[in-house]
Protein backbone atom coordinates (compact mmCIF):
# COMPACT_ATOMS: atom_id res chain seq x y z
CA UNK A 1 0.00 0.00 0.00
CA UNK A 2 1.30 3.46 -0.94
CA UNK A 3 0.28 6.04 1.64
CA UNK A 4 0.76 9.78 2.11
CA UNK A 5 0.44 11.21 5.63
CA UNK A 6 -0.08 14.97 5.99
CA UNK A 7 0.40 16.86 9.27
CA UNK A 8 1.26 20.56 9.71
CA UNK A 9 4.38 20.06 11.85
CA UNK A 10 6.33 17.52 13.88
CA UNK A 11 6.18 19.50 17.10
CA UNK A 12 6.36 17.70 20.45
CA UNK A 13 2.63 17.17 21.02
CA UNK A 14 0.22 14.27 21.30
CA UNK A 15 -1.19 14.26 17.76
CA UNK A 16 2.22 14.65 16.15
CA UNK A 17 3.69 11.90 18.35
CA UNK A 18 0.96 9.57 17.12
CA UNK A 19 1.71 10.43 13.49
CA UNK A 20 5.38 9.54 13.93
CA UNK A 21 4.41 6.24 15.54
CA UNK A 22 1.98 5.51 12.70
CA UNK A 23 4.32 6.24 9.81
CA UNK A 24 7.17 4.31 11.43
CA UNK A 25 4.88 1.37 12.15
CA UNK A 26 3.43 1.35 8.65
CA UNK A 27 6.89 1.49 7.08
CA UNK A 28 8.07 -1.37 9.30
CA UNK A 29 5.14 -3.44 8.03
CA UNK A 30 6.36 -3.04 4.44
CA UNK A 31 4.10 -0.23 3.21
CA UNK A 32 5.49 2.63 1.12
CA UNK A 33 5.05 5.64 3.40
CA UNK A 34 5.39 9.33 2.57
CA UNK A 35 5.01 12.10 5.16
CA UNK A 36 4.48 15.75 4.26
CA UNK A 37 4.80 18.67 6.71
CA UNK A 38 4.46 22.36 5.89
CA UNK A 39 5.46 24.18 9.09
CA UNK A 40 8.95 24.69 10.50
CA UNK A 41 8.54 22.99 13.92
CA UNK A 42 10.19 19.60 13.35
CA UNK A 43 11.79 18.34 16.61
CA UNK A 44 10.18 14.91 16.20
CA UNK A 45 11.74 14.45 12.74
CA UNK A 46 14.74 12.77 14.34
CA UNK A 47 12.47 9.91 15.40
CA UNK A 48 11.38 9.07 11.86
CA UNK A 49 12.30 5.66 10.53
CA UNK A 50 14.74 5.89 7.60
CA UNK A 51 12.20 4.05 5.45
CA UNK A 52 9.73 6.95 5.77
CA UNK A 53 10.12 9.54 3.00
CA UNK A 54 9.72 12.94 4.64
CA UNK A 55 8.77 15.86 2.37
CA UNK A 56 9.15 19.25 4.10
CA UNK A 57 7.29 21.83 1.97
CA UNK A 58 7.42 24.91 4.19
CA UNK A 59 4.80 27.61 3.75
CA UNK A 60 6.27 31.11 3.68
CA UNK A 61 3.33 33.00 5.20
CA UNK A 62 -0.06 32.26 6.76
CA UNK A 63 -2.14 31.95 3.60
CA UNK A 64 0.59 30.48 1.41
CA UNK A 65 -0.88 27.32 -0.14
CA UNK A 66 1.90 26.72 -2.64
CA UNK A 67 2.80 23.51 -0.82
CA UNK A 68 -0.44 21.98 -2.10
CA UNK A 69 1.37 21.64 -5.44
CA UNK A 70 3.88 19.41 -3.67
CA UNK A 71 1.06 17.29 -2.30
CA UNK A 72 -0.31 16.87 -5.82
CA UNK A 73 3.15 16.02 -7.15
CA UNK A 74 3.73 13.33 -4.51
CA UNK A 75 0.28 11.82 -5.15
CA UNK A 76 0.89 11.53 -8.89
CA UNK A 77 4.61 10.73 -8.96
CA UNK A 78 4.43 7.98 -6.33
CA UNK A 79 0.95 6.74 -7.28
CA UNK A 80 -0.40 7.29 -3.75
CA UNK A 81 -3.39 5.07 -2.99
CA UNK A 82 -4.69 6.77 0.17
CA UNK A 83 -4.02 10.07 1.99
CA UNK A 84 -4.18 10.22 5.81
CA UNK A 85 -4.44 13.66 7.44
CA UNK A 86 -4.02 14.68 11.08
CA UNK A 87 -5.69 17.86 12.44
CA UNK A 88 -8.22 19.97 10.55
CA UNK A 89 -5.84 22.32 8.75
CA UNK A 90 -3.91 19.36 7.33
CA UNK A 91 -7.23 18.08 5.97
CA UNK A 92 -7.77 21.35 4.11
CA UNK A 93 -4.21 21.24 2.74
CA UNK A 94 -4.56 17.63 1.59
CA UNK A 95 -7.97 18.33 0.06
CA UNK A 96 -6.58 21.20 -2.02
CA UNK A 97 -3.54 19.13 -3.03
CA UNK A 98 -5.73 16.20 -3.99
CA UNK A 99 -7.86 18.45 -6.24
CA UNK A 100 -4.69 19.42 -8.11
CA UNK A 101 -3.65 15.80 -8.64
CA UNK A 102 -4.64 13.55 -11.51
CA UNK A 103 -5.55 10.41 -9.56
CA UNK A 104 -7.37 11.93 -6.57
CA UNK A 105 -7.00 9.10 -4.04
CA UNK A 106 -9.41 8.81 -1.08
CA UNK A 107 -8.86 10.86 2.08
CA UNK A 108 -8.90 9.63 5.68
CA UNK A 109 -9.03 12.33 8.38
CA UNK A 110 -7.86 11.82 11.96
CA UNK A 111 -9.26 14.31 14.48
CA UNK A 112 -7.54 15.01 17.80
CA UNK A 113 -9.71 17.90 19.01
CA UNK A 114 -13.20 18.18 20.39
CA UNK A 115 -14.55 21.46 21.73
CA UNK A 116 -13.56 24.51 19.68
CA UNK A 117 -11.21 26.77 21.63
CA UNK A 118 -12.79 29.98 20.36
CA UNK A 119 -15.52 31.39 18.12
CA UNK A 120 -13.22 31.42 15.08
CA UNK A 121 -12.56 27.67 15.34
CA UNK A 122 -16.26 26.97 15.83
CA UNK A 123 -17.20 28.78 12.64
CA UNK A 124 -14.39 27.07 10.74
CA UNK A 125 -15.73 23.69 11.85
CA UNK A 126 -19.31 24.62 10.94
CA UNK A 127 -18.69 26.31 7.60
CA UNK A 128 -15.70 24.37 6.25
CA UNK A 129 -14.39 21.32 8.02
CA UNK A 130 -17.62 19.43 8.58
CA UNK A 131 -18.25 19.56 4.81
CA UNK A 132 -14.75 18.30 4.04
CA UNK A 133 -15.11 15.55 6.65
CA UNK A 134 -18.33 14.34 5.04
CA UNK A 135 -16.41 13.83 1.81
CA UNK A 136 -13.66 11.74 3.42
CA UNK A 137 -13.66 7.98 3.02
CA UNK A 138 -13.28 7.61 6.81
CA UNK A 139 -13.03 9.89 9.83
CA UNK A 140 -10.94 8.58 12.74
CA UNK A 141 -11.74 9.72 16.27
CA UNK A 142 -9.34 8.97 19.13
CA UNK A 143 -12.01 8.40 21.78
CA UNK A 144 -15.67 7.41 21.85
CA UNK A 145 -16.69 10.56 23.74
CA UNK A 146 -14.99 12.70 21.09
CA UNK A 147 -16.86 10.85 18.33
CA UNK A 148 -20.20 11.23 20.09
CA UNK A 149 -19.62 14.97 20.53
CA UNK A 150 -18.80 15.53 16.85
CA UNK A 151 -21.69 13.39 15.61
CA UNK A 152 -24.17 15.24 17.79
CA UNK A 153 -22.87 18.68 16.84
CA UNK A 154 -22.09 18.02 13.18
CA UNK A 155 -24.51 15.36 11.84
CA UNK A 156 -23.61 13.42 8.73
CA UNK A 157 -20.33 11.82 9.84
CA UNK A 158 -21.76 8.68 11.43
CA UNK A 159 -21.69 6.33 8.45
CA UNK A 160 -17.94 6.53 7.96
CA UNK A 161 -16.62 7.32 11.45
CA UNK A 162 -14.49 4.97 13.54
CA UNK A 163 -12.78 5.13 16.94
CA UNK A 164 -9.09 4.20 17.14
CA UNK A 165 -7.69 5.16 20.52
CA UNK A 166 -4.24 6.68 20.81
CA UNK A 167 -1.60 4.13 21.72
CA UNK A 168 1.73 4.06 23.52
CA UNK A 169 4.72 1.75 23.06
CA UNK A 170 4.63 0.02 26.45
CA UNK A 171 8.10 -1.45 25.91
CA UNK A 172 9.52 2.10 26.04
CA UNK A 173 7.87 2.71 29.42
CA UNK A 174 9.15 -0.01 31.73
CA UNK A 175 9.18 1.25 35.29
CA UNK A 176 12.48 -0.43 36.17
CA UNK A 177 14.23 1.37 33.29
CA UNK A 178 13.56 4.82 34.78
CA UNK A 179 13.55 4.32 38.54
CA UNK A 180 17.19 5.41 38.84
CA UNK A 181 16.60 8.50 36.68
CA UNK A 182 13.61 9.36 38.85
CA UNK A 183 15.69 8.93 41.99
CA UNK A 184 18.39 11.25 40.59
CA UNK A 185 15.80 13.87 39.72
CA UNK A 186 14.50 13.80 43.29
CA UNK A 187 18.03 14.06 44.62
CA UNK A 188 18.83 16.99 42.31
CA UNK A 189 15.93 19.00 43.70
CA UNK A 190 16.38 18.00 47.33
CA UNK A 191 13.25 15.86 47.51
CA UNK A 192 13.46 13.27 50.33
CA UNK A 193 13.30 9.61 49.30
CA UNK A 194 10.12 9.01 51.30
CA UNK A 195 8.31 12.15 50.11
CA UNK A 196 5.07 11.92 48.12
CA UNK A 197 5.49 13.56 44.73
CA UNK A 198 2.80 14.65 42.28
CA UNK A 199 3.66 15.71 38.74
CA UNK A 200 1.72 17.51 36.02
CA UNK A 201 2.92 17.34 32.43
CA UNK A 202 0.92 19.86 30.43
CA UNK A 203 1.34 23.05 28.44
CA UNK A 204 0.68 26.21 30.41
CA UNK A 205 -2.59 27.28 28.82
CA UNK A 206 -5.75 28.49 30.60
CA UNK A 207 -7.74 25.35 29.75
CA UNK A 208 -5.15 23.13 31.49
CA UNK A 209 -6.35 24.42 34.88
CA UNK A 210 -3.00 24.80 36.65
CA UNK A 211 -4.63 27.30 39.03
CA UNK A 212 -7.02 24.56 40.16
CA UNK A 213 -4.10 22.18 40.79
CA UNK A 214 -2.17 24.75 42.85
CA UNK A 215 -5.22 25.45 44.99
CA UNK A 216 -5.80 21.74 45.60
CA UNK A 217 -2.12 21.16 46.41
CA UNK A 218 -2.27 24.01 48.92
CA UNK A 219 -5.14 22.22 50.70
CA UNK A 220 -3.09 19.12 51.46
CA UNK A 221 -2.41 18.67 55.16
CA UNK A 222 0.51 16.28 54.73
CA UNK A 223 3.81 17.30 53.18
CA UNK A 224 4.11 16.65 49.44
CA UNK A 225 5.95 17.98 46.39
CA UNK A 226 4.60 19.11 43.02
CA UNK A 227 6.57 18.94 39.75
CA UNK A 228 5.28 21.02 36.83
CA UNK A 229 6.70 20.17 33.40
CA UNK A 230 5.90 22.30 30.38
CA UNK A 231 5.76 25.88 29.18
CA UNK A 232 3.28 28.25 27.62
CA UNK A 233 1.41 31.52 27.73
CA UNK A 234 0.07 31.21 31.30
CA UNK A 235 3.42 30.22 32.84
CA UNK A 236 4.08 33.68 34.39
CA UNK A 237 0.60 33.83 35.93
CA UNK A 238 0.90 30.34 37.42
CA UNK A 239 4.39 31.21 38.68
CA UNK A 240 2.97 34.16 40.58
CA UNK A 241 0.25 31.99 42.10
CA UNK A 242 2.82 29.38 43.16
CA UNK A 243 5.00 32.03 44.79
CA UNK A 244 2.08 32.97 47.06
CA UNK A 245 1.39 29.36 48.06
CA UNK A 246 2.18 28.24 51.60
CA UNK A 247 3.97 25.30 49.94
CA UNK A 248 5.87 27.48 47.45
CA UNK A 249 9.24 25.87 48.17
CA UNK A 250 7.81 22.46 47.20
CA UNK A 251 6.40 23.52 43.84
CA UNK A 252 9.06 23.03 41.15
CA UNK A 253 8.83 24.37 37.59
CA UNK A 254 10.90 22.09 35.36
CA UNK A 255 10.29 23.90 32.06
CA UNK A 256 10.01 22.09 28.74
CA UNK A 257 11.20 18.50 29.28
CA UNK A 258 12.21 16.50 26.20
CA UNK A 259 11.90 13.13 27.96
CA UNK A 260 9.23 13.14 30.67
CA UNK A 261 9.69 9.53 31.75
CA UNK A 262 12.08 10.35 34.65
CA UNK A 263 9.59 12.97 35.88
CA UNK A 264 6.80 10.41 35.88
CA UNK A 265 9.03 7.78 37.50
CA UNK A 266 9.85 10.23 40.32
CA UNK A 267 6.13 10.56 41.14
CA UNK A 268 3.57 8.62 43.13
CA UNK A 269 0.82 10.01 40.88
CA UNK A 270 0.45 12.32 37.91
CA UNK A 271 -2.29 14.95 37.71
CA UNK A 272 -4.31 16.62 34.99
CA UNK A 273 -6.59 19.45 36.11
CA UNK A 274 -7.98 20.54 32.74
CA UNK A 275 -11.18 22.54 32.72
CA UNK A 276 -11.73 22.05 28.96
CA UNK A 277 -11.86 18.74 27.13
CA UNK A 278 -8.95 16.31 27.06
CA UNK A 279 -9.65 14.23 23.97
CA UNK A 280 -7.41 11.24 24.84
CA UNK A 281 -4.29 12.30 26.70
CA UNK A 282 -0.90 10.87 25.78
CA UNK A 283 0.40 12.06 29.16
CA UNK A 284 -2.23 9.81 30.73
CA UNK A 285 -1.19 6.76 28.70
CA UNK A 286 2.52 7.31 29.35
CA UNK A 287 1.94 7.67 33.08
CA UNK A 288 -0.19 4.52 33.23
CA UNK A 289 2.37 2.59 31.17
CA UNK A 290 5.03 3.56 33.74
CA UNK A 291 2.83 2.18 36.54
CA UNK A 292 2.05 5.64 37.88
CA UNK A 293 -1.72 6.21 38.27
CA UNK A 294 -3.28 9.47 37.16
CA UNK A 295 -5.70 11.84 38.88
CA UNK A 296 -7.80 13.55 36.21
CA UNK A 297 -11.15 15.24 35.55
CA UNK A 298 -13.99 13.13 34.19
CA UNK A 299 -13.80 14.84 30.82
CA UNK A 300 -13.37 13.84 27.18
CA UNK A 301 -11.83 10.40 26.68
CA UNK A 302 -10.11 10.18 30.08
CA UNK A 303 -12.87 8.00 31.64
CA UNK A 304 -12.35 5.50 28.81
CA UNK A 305 -8.95 4.56 30.29
CA UNK A 306 -9.06 5.58 33.96
CA UNK A 307 -11.12 3.27 36.15
CA UNK A 308 -11.71 5.05 39.49
CA UNK A 309 -10.18 3.14 42.36
CA UNK A 310 -8.43 0.66 40.05
CA UNK A 311 -6.16 2.50 37.58
CA UNK A 312 -6.50 6.08 38.84
CA UNK A 313 -8.92 8.68 40.13
CA UNK A 314 -11.52 10.87 38.44
CA UNK A 315 -13.05 14.04 39.83
CA UNK A 316 -15.77 16.39 38.50
CA UNK A 317 -14.46 19.02 36.09
CA UNK A 318 -13.46 22.19 37.94
CA UNK A 319 -14.00 20.62 41.38
CA UNK A 320 -10.96 21.72 43.38
CA UNK A 321 -12.05 19.93 46.52
CA UNK A 322 -12.63 16.70 44.56
CA UNK A 323 -9.09 17.00 43.19
CA UNK A 324 -7.70 17.67 46.66
CA UNK A 325 -9.51 14.61 48.05
CA UNK A 326 -7.97 12.39 45.39
CA UNK A 327 -4.52 13.78 46.14
CA UNK A 328 -5.09 13.19 49.87
CA UNK A 329 -5.76 9.55 49.07
CA UNK A 330 -2.19 9.32 47.76
CA UNK A 331 -0.54 11.16 50.66
CA UNK A 332 -2.48 9.05 53.18
CA UNK A 333 -1.70 5.70 51.50
CA UNK A 334 1.18 5.83 48.97
CA UNK A 335 1.15 2.01 48.63
CA UNK A 336 -2.34 2.25 47.14
CA UNK A 337 -0.84 4.18 44.23
CA UNK A 338 1.65 1.37 43.63
CA UNK A 339 -1.13 -1.22 43.41
CA UNK A 340 -3.16 0.93 41.07
CA UNK A 341 -0.12 1.64 38.92
CA UNK A 342 0.33 -2.06 38.22
CA UNK A 343 -3.29 -2.33 37.06
CA UNK A 344 -2.87 0.84 34.97
CA UNK A 345 0.03 -0.63 33.00
CA UNK A 346 -1.91 -3.81 32.37
CA UNK A 347 -4.83 -1.77 31.00
CA UNK A 348 -2.57 0.12 28.60
CA UNK A 349 -0.86 -3.06 27.40
CA UNK A 350 -4.20 -4.76 26.73
CA UNK A 351 -6.24 -1.88 25.27
CA UNK A 352 -4.05 1.08 24.30
CA UNK A 353 -0.81 -0.25 22.86
CA UNK A 354 0.94 1.52 20.02
CA UNK A 355 1.13 -1.69 18.01
CA UNK A 356 -2.63 -2.14 18.31
CA UNK A 357 -3.25 1.43 17.15
CA UNK A 358 -0.95 0.97 14.14
CA UNK A 359 -2.51 -2.35 13.18
CA UNK A 360 -6.08 -1.00 13.34
CA UNK A 361 -5.12 2.07 11.31
CA UNK A 362 -3.32 -0.05 8.68
CA UNK A 363 -6.37 -2.29 8.35
CA UNK A 364 -8.64 0.73 7.96
CA UNK A 365 -6.46 2.28 5.25
CA UNK A 366 -6.29 -1.04 3.40
CA UNK A 367 -10.10 -1.25 3.46
CA UNK A 368 -10.33 2.26 2.01
CA UNK A 369 -7.88 1.40 -0.78
CA UNK A 370 -9.81 -1.79 -1.62
CA UNK A 371 -13.16 0.01 -1.57
CA UNK A 372 -11.81 2.68 -3.90
CA UNK A 373 -10.41 0.06 -6.28
CA UNK A 374 -13.74 -1.76 -6.43
CA UNK A 375 -15.57 1.48 -7.26
CA UNK A 376 -12.95 2.41 -9.88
Amino acid sequence: MRCLFVVPSLNRAGAETQVVALVNGMAARGHEVHLLTFESLLPLAERLDERVRHHAAMRRYKFDFSYTREIARIIDEFRIEVVHTTLQFALLAAWLGRLRSRSRPPLVASLHTTISRNTKEEWQNRLLYRHLLRRCARVIFVSANQRDYWLERYPGLGNHSVVIHNGVAVERFRKQDFEEAGRRLREKHGIPEDAVVFSCIAAFRPEKGHHLLLAAFDRLERDAWLLLAGDGESRPEIGNLAARSRKAERILFLGQVADTRPVIAASQATVLSSVAVETFSMAMLESMALEVPMIAPAIGGLPEAIEPGRTGWLFPVGDGEGLAMAMRGITDDPKQAQRMGEAARQTVAERFSESGMIERTAQLLQEVVEDNASVG
